[in-house]
Order: structure tokens, then sequence, then C-alpha cells
């Protein structure tokens, strides 16, 4: 026997009485949109500040499918050594998959973000990266199959830079 729960969102106003809560409309900014080189052998990260709560699309697209590219958001800090053992805090993580990656992730206000894309080939690519922040009822991006497929041995990079896009 199957149940059927249904979720109703109730408000409390001022004067006690009770009403319906109302979906916050979508609105939608682009943080970030650009292309350029992706290097092999290299995590390139772009830095980004959360002031509200929101939550982050980003998609990643590039040139030839031959290339593991994989792509991350990390809350805080996130060095090269942490990066290859991927024990930075993680709010997203697209190991390398099928092209292009995309995906989610809710953050919270006051905290950092590490956006890093890395190319785990052998020669180098060209991209194109879009971060979009997302308030309200804005539905989510259609994940890429490499983001809930973490690999048994994560790829490694060889270095870190900013993103020269």
């Amino acid at each position: 026997m199957r149940r059927r729960f249904v979720l109703s969102l109730i408000a409390q106003r001022d004067d006690g009485a009770m009403t319906a809560a109302t979906p916050q409309p979508c609105t939608q900014d682009v943080l970030f949109q650009g292309t350029g080189t992706i290097p092999a052998g290299l995590v390139q990260t772009l830095p980004l500040a959360a002031d509200v709560p929101f939550r982050l699309d980003v998609t990643l697209d590039w040139t030839f499918s031959s290339n593991p590219v994989g792509l991350y958001v990390a809350q805080g800090e996130c060095t090269l050594t942490q990066f290859n053992a991927r024990s930075c805090n993680f709010l997203l993580r697209l190991e390398p998959g099928a092209k292009p990656q995309k995906g989610s992730a809710n953050v919270v206000p006051g905290v950092t973000l590490n956006v890093m894309l890395s190319n785990f080939g052998t020669r180098d690519d060209a991209g194109a990266l879009q971060i979009v922040r997302s308030v309200g009822s804005c539905p989510p991006v259609a994940a890429s199959a490499g983001a809930t497929a973490a690999s048994a041995i994560a790829p490694r990079a060889a270095g870190l830079q900013d993103l020269r896009f």
C-alpha cells in the first residue's frame, strides 16, 4: 500500500493569521561567462564571494571530447595537495565524464568559493565556462553524468593557477 504525503508551507503573519507561503520568483545573474584555454595538467581557479544564499549553476564545455576535464566548486581554500587528494570542502564535484559538464550547488552567505576546472589530458584544450547565480524558484541545471560519478582513482593535476579566460 502506497501512502502519499502532501507538504504545504504555511506562514504566520504578524497579526497571527495563517497564510500559504508564496514561492519566491526566479532571478538569475551571470557571474562569469568566458572562453579560453584549458591547459593540460593544471587546475584553474576562479574565486567568488557569497553575500546572500543562492544556488550556483555552472556549465563547462570544451573542444576535444578525448580530454578528461573536470569541474569543481569548493568552499574555502583548496590547495593543489588538497585538490589531488579530493579533500577540499567540495560543494560540487564533477569528475571527468561526458561533455559538457553541468551542475548546481547551494551556497550559504559569508563564504568564499573557488570554481575549479582541470584538464587531466595531455594536450591543451579550448573551453567555455558559464557561472550563474540563481535565487528563488529557478529550476536547477540538468546535472551531467559526472556529477554523481566520482572515480575510484581521481585524476591528479600538476599545478594550480588563476583562471585566465
